[in-house]
């Protein structure tokens, strides 16, 4: 009983381990997705606030 428990435990770390690691690499490429959608959206609104806008009436 003792031998499976410790190894229970050892797997169990070693899903968590797995799991953080691709928490944290997702979490970094989510955050560099979001900076370059800023950008864009800075981008975007620099060059519209340039340029006149059109009025319907």
């Amino acid at each position: 009983g003792r031998s499976q428990d410790s190894g229970y435990n050892v797997q169990q770390w070693d899903v968590i381990m797995w799991w953080m690691w691709w928490n944290f690499l997702y979490t970094r490429h989510y955050l560099c997705i979001v900076s370059s959608i800023n950008d864009k959206y800075d981008l975007y609104f620099k060059i519209g606030y340039q340029q006149p806008v059109p009025t319907t009436r």
